[in-house]
C-alpha cells in the first residue's frame, strides 16, 4: 500500500525528484509514477481506493507545448509525492562480495 505522507515532506527527502522518466512517449515526474500502470495491472490495484492518487496522475504528453514542458519539469512537490515516505527508511543488505566466502 502507498504511504500517507505530506507531499512537501516526502519531496524534501526524495532521492528521485530529479529522475524524470520517459515511458510510453510520455514524461513522468518519477519512476514510481511511470511504472504504476504496469503494477496496477499485475496486482489488480484498480479498485483499491488508496491507489486512486496514482491513477489520477497525468503525465506530460508528447504534444505538450514548450511552456507546458517547462512547467512540468519545474521541480516541486505534487500531491502524488504524499504516496511515498516522508522519512528515509534504511535498507540494509548483505555484502555481495562476502556471499559464499569462507569465514
Amino acid at each position: 500500500m502507498p504511504f500517507e505522507s505530506k507531499p512537501d515532506a516526502a519531496f524534501k527527502i526524495c532521492m528521485q525528484k530529479t529522475c524524470t522518466q520517459l515511458h510510453r512517449n510520455q514524461l513522468f515526474k518519477c519512476p514510481a509514477l511511470s511504472l504504476y500502470s504496469l503494477l496496477e495491472k499485475r496486482l489488480r490495484l484498480e479498485d483499491i481506493p488508496r491507489w486512486k492518487l496514482f491513477r489520477d496522475y497525468r503525465a506530460c504528453s508528447p504534444d505538450a507545448t514548450d511552456a507546458e514542458v517547462r512547467t512540468f519539469i519545474a521541480t516541486g512537490p505534487i500531491p502524488q509525492c504524499g504516496l511515498c515516505p516522508s522519512r528515509r527508511i534504511p535498507f540494509h543488505h548483505p555484502d555481495p562480495t562476502l556471499v559464499g566466502a569462507d569465514s
